[in-house]
């Protein structure tokens, strides 16, 4: 503030009016001042000595879990492949009509060995011989045959006979026992392969005694046979071939469940004439239901064990004659034909000299010999 000193009032009134605009100034509200720029705010003393960070990388979002994650899959490494096995050589296979050529059959008969011949090669090729066998055995029931020819089961027997005649296919009826009783499973066929054999087909021990059919109690039970299985196949226009691969299937799958083991193509011609003599013996005490085959089988080792195969069928009479004899009571009998097993096997061991086995063996088996048998 200024102070006056002299006596001028022209000098006295500004200074008034100076003051009064101060007065009035500094009553007025002032606005604030505007903030200077690029000055930064004052930050704690905390946070201004803490040491400066790199920056976080940005999460990435969460991914949704699936069955495969998604991450990179590893390099592969090609190799050179490895050079695959030599895959075993299957035979050639005759036809039906070369096996049979020069033999006059029936139509029926024909079918039906048609039919068997492609199912054997079919098994040769599934089993995957090497060295095509002079005959093939499988186990399928008759019945499946006839429906899928056509047929009744009796018209069928009488053509399979008509082929067994004349050497072309061997068969017969095979059974097991089921809770206590002897049931028919299915029928056994031996179909010959090959135009030449060296003998027959036939049917050998281990296929008589085999377990065809394991779980063949179930299907009896559930009446899930190959007969219900031909007739719902059948039924429908044009299932000829479906019905075939169902037959063939049912070959195949019942040997894998079970299969028989030792089964080649190539039979050894020697046998164990003890174990042949136990088995005679035992034909007696054979349930009735088993019987024949187990005089078949024994028949064909028996031919087998001499070196004749093409006598099974005849020695086969002569268990049954010793059978009946053993019924009645008669000189010789199972006891008889074993007994001249037992020394035929005697005769062997000593190396005595021996032509012909099987002649030898029928000239001990006649009535006269027979009380010196044993």
């Amino acid at each position: 503030m200024q102070t006056y000193t002299g006596k001028n009032p022209t000098r006295l009134e500004a200074i008034i009016a100076a003051a009064r605009a101060s007065i009035v100034t500094r009553e007025q509200p002032q606005p604030a001042p505007a903030a200077p720029l690029l000055v930064e705010a004052p930050r704690p003393v905390a946070q201004a000595l803490r040491p400066q960070l790199q920056p976080e990388a940005p999460q990435r979002p969460a991914q949704r879990l699936t069955a495969r994650p998604t991450e990179t899959a590893p390099a592969r490494v090609l190799a050179a492949p490895s050079p695959a096995a030599p895959s075993r050589p299957l035979p050639t296979l005759p036809t039906a009509a070369a096996l049979r050529a020069g033999v006059k059959l029936s139509r029926g008969a024909v079918r039906l060995h048609d039919l068997l011949v492609r199912l054997s090669g079919d098994m040769a090729r599934h089993w995957r011989y090497a060295v095509l066998p002079d005959s093939l055995t499988f186990h399928i029931p008759a019945v499946g045959l006839a429906v899928f020819l056509g047929y009744d089961e009796r018209h069928l027997r009488r053509l399979a006979a008509e082929l067994a005649e004349v050497g072309l296919i061997a068969y017969g009826a095979h059974a097991q026992n089921v809770a206590g009783r002897g049931m028919w499973d299915g029928t056994l066929w031996a179909v010959g392969l090959t135009s030449t054999p060296a003998h027959a087909p036939y049917i050998r021990r281990e296929e008589w005694t085999h377990n065809w059919r394991p779980d063949f109690e179930a299907d009896y039970t559930g009446k899930k046979g190959v007969k219900a299985e031909m007739s719902a196949l059948l039924t429908q226009e044009g299932e000829t071939e479906t019905a075939y691969q169902a037959l063939k299937t049912r070959i195949a799958v019942q040997f894998t469940k079970n299969p028989l083991v030792g089964c080649t193509p190539d039979i050894s011609q020697t046998c164990d004439l003890d174990s042949l003599a136990a088995d005679v013996r035992g034909l007696g005490s054979e349930h009735h239901s088993r019987r024949a085959g187990t005089i078949t089988a024994t028949a064909t080792a028996l031919a087998l064990a001499l070196g004749e195969p093409e006598r099974r069928a005849q020695w086969a009479g002569k268990l049954w004659d010793a059978l009946r004899a053993h019924w009645e009571g008669r000189v010789g009998g199972l006891e008889g034909f074993a007994c001249a097993l037992d020394r035929l096997r005697t005769d062997l061991a000593e190396d005595a000299p021996i032509r012909n086995l099987g002649a030898l063996l029928m000239s001990r088996l006649r009535p006269d010999a027979a009380l010196a048998t044993c």
